[in-house]
């Protein structure tokens, strides 16, 4: 999966990894979070567009 990963998109693929290590190792969860808010900014943040919990 990593060679996959990487041969798809290293640039993604060496910021996942370094994310994770970060989290193994130290137990620091803000670069998770950090990549994955980059990832859904361009689709409109995490929570689209109206969302809402309990509204009718």
């Amino acid at each position: 999966m990593t060679r996959i990963f990487e041969s798809w998109n290293p640039e993604m693929s060496e910021r996942f990894f370094d994310a994770l290590d970060s989290y193994s190792q130290h137990n620091e969860k803000q670069p998770i979070f950090q990549m994955v808010h980059d990832i859904y900014k361009p689709l409109g943040g995490p929570l689209f567009a109206g969302f809402s919990i309990g509204k009718k």
